[in-house]
């Protein structure tokens, strides 16, 4: 039985009708194409942060946040925080504001802007048919900071 045709679940839909799918989710959606790259984000933002200090690979500092904070701020073994401004200048043609907002944001913050989990105020600052296409090369610039 599908879960949609459960009469529980049509019960918790009734009674919480406030609920509605992640962006991500709505994104692979309106864009098949992007669900690997929406998965990705998912699994990202649903990693928990280590309770140990982990170590990175390449400089061997000890880090405590999600994976991606570390190589794309933290790390000097990486180009990723110049890589991060050469994307987020490619953001700026997409909405200024939305730049800006970024650009002044704390690390860790813009880090969750970037994998789709901030999303409260993207509406107010681009226009949100041009959200999916900005989530995807989000998604994209992060696979390749974690691979570098």
């Amino acid at each position: 039985m599908r879960l949609e045709q459960h009469k529980d679940c049509s019960h918790f839909k009734e009674i919480h009708k406030s609920l509605e799918p992640a962006t991500i989710w709505r994104v692979a959606k309106i864009r098949p194409d992007s669900l690997s790259l929406m998965k990705f984000l998912s699994r990202l933002g649903c990693k928990k942060p280590p309770e140990q200090p982990a170590l990175c690979s390449k400089c061997t500092h000890q880090y405590m946040h999600i994976e991606v904070v570390h190589p794309l701020f933290e790390c000097p073994f990486t180009d990723s925080l110049t890589r991060l401004q050469t994307f987020l200048e490619t953001v700026r043609p997409l909405s200024a504001p939305l730049h800006e907002h970024l650009n002044n944001s704390e690390p860790a913050t813009r880090v969750l802007y970037l994998m789709g989990m901030i999303d409260d105020v993207i509406s107010d600052l681009m226009p949100i048919e041009l959200y999916p296409e900005f989530l995807i090369n989000c998604a994209n610039f992060l696979q390749s900071v974690l691979a570098a």
